[in-house]
């Protein structure tokens, strides 16, 4: 086990040993942050998904421009 499994070992045993020492209704507030936090993760996953769908759109873009540049050159040429 290296040094960064051993550390996630730890924070996972201590977090599990905390969420036990929890009563029900310390519980259910804990859901609803940990539901509220995978939302927060979703969105900025989707986010990230936009960026870069928006980036391969730009590249996209680019690519046909110097396609037709290159084209045009062509027949200017001959």
């Amino acid at each position: 086990m290296n040094n960064n499994e051993r550390k996630h070992h730890t924070r996972s045993m201590a977090q599990k040993q905390e969420f036990s020492s929890l009563t029900d209704s310390e519980h259910k507030v804990r859901r609803g942050s940990s539901q509220s936090y995978i939302e927060q993760q979703q969105i900025r996953m989707d986010d990230q998904g936009e960026n870069k769908q928006a980036q391969m759109d730009i590249q996209q873009s680019n690519k046909m421009m110097l396609l037709m540049q290159q084209l045009l050159a062509n027949k200017i040429c001959f």
